[in-house]
């Protein structure tokens, strides 16, 4: 039965993956191909909003030791990295720390010099590093290489957004919802609040969870096809509403996980059917228990649906075989979120 759960803390969300197909060995992890099924209106054309996220299949070009941090700059030895295996132009990447105490942080880079062998993070992971650890850099994914700049899936598209399936990604540092659709005025993907103007490229981090306002009848298959990440991921966890998807949770620094969360739909229906209203879904929220391990409790909340743009009556299809909708009021809690099964 699929599930779904909101949390106090992040937005979360579990797949249970198809069976392993053209299996084959990348840096040690499975290649896979798993399909998304995403369910189209109903028959009176009533959207179906499709909750779901892109496993963590990433594509890994890099791995290496470090020599020095220093801010946001990364140094390695002579010889490592090889500028013409990355196209900072056309993909976008990130760093992964995968020794030590902080293993699972990671940061987006921003440039790449094989004269100086410096790489260029987003954030400041100096530190945190001290200097020796093993990383490895993966390719993102992003609406571009997964949609297609061509909308290769075939989502309907139109001169406005209402015309549109929509594409609700949600910002979770900034809680506001930022709504895409393929745009036949522009031949090209535009955010609904600048329809005038070409989207740019646009990262779907690993966990992240996607909604997709679904206007036709039809359905969409979608596969995805990659190495199966199996490691700890450490994702940040924002203040407000987080939406994220096919994750394991425990706190962090532990290797073994707290409590497997298993998402059950909490619902005032009796007997809840993968689609259901938006309103009839409520929220869990965390709290400590006497040992202080992180437990979810039910909460009547439904302050999420305004967050991320649903109303109460949409028809939400959770494709995930369960989903968390965390909601962190005050604090943010260091989570190790990962794919792991055992």
């Amino acid at each position: 039965m699929k599930t779904l759960i909101i949390i106090t803390l992040c937005l979360i969300g579990f797949f249970a993956f198809p069976a392993e197909t053209n299996a084959a060995v990348v840096y040690g992890k499975t290649r896979s191909v798993v399909e998304l099924e995403l369910k189209g209106c109903a028959v009176d054309k009533t959207p179906t909003v499709n909750l779901f996220g892109i496993p963590l299949y990433r594509e890994i070009l890099f791995r290496g030791q470090l020599q020095n941090a220093t801010g946001r700059e990364l140094l390695f030895k002579k010889g490592q990295l090889v500028e013409e295996n990355f196209d900072l132009n056309t993909s976008q990447y990130y760093v992964e720390i995968v020794t030590g105490p902080n293993r699972g942080q990671f940061s987006d880079i921003e440039n790449l010099s094989e004269t100086s062998m410096i790489l260029t993070t987003a954030s400041d992971l100096s530190s945190i590093l001290q200097g020796s650890e093993k990383i490895r850099i993966g390719r993102h994914h992003t609406l571009f290489s997964f949609f297609g700049v061509d909308n290769r899936y075939g989502l309907k598209s139109g001169k406005t957004q209402n015309e549109a399936d929509e594409l609700i990604i949600f910002d979770a540092r900034n809680q506001v919802p930022e709504i895409y659709f393929f745009s036949t005025v522009m031949a090209g993907w535009v955010k609904a609040s600048a329809p005038r103007i070409l989207s740019g490229d646009v990262i779907i981090y690993p966990g992240q969870g996607l909604f997709l306002r679904r206007k036709e009848l039809a359905g969409i298959k979608i596969a995805v096809s990659g190495p199966l990440v199996v490691d700890s991921f450490n994702l940040p966890v924002e203040p407000g509403i987080n939406i994220m998807s096919d994750l394991q949770q425990g706190t962090h620094k532990q290797s073994n996980y707290i409590e497997r969360a298993r998402a059950r739909v909490v619902s005032s229906r009796t007997n809840p059917q993968p689609i259901m209203l938006a309103g009839d879904v409520g929220a869990l929220t965390t709290a400590p228990d006497e040992a202080g391990n992180i437990r979810f409790v039910p909460d009547i909340s439904r302050s999420w649906i305004n967050a991320v743009g649903l109303r109460p009556n949409e028809r939400v299809n959770v494709v995930a075989e369960s989903a968390f909708i965390l909601k962190e009021p005050t604090n943010i809690l260091p989570y190790f979120l990962s794919s792991d099964e055992n």
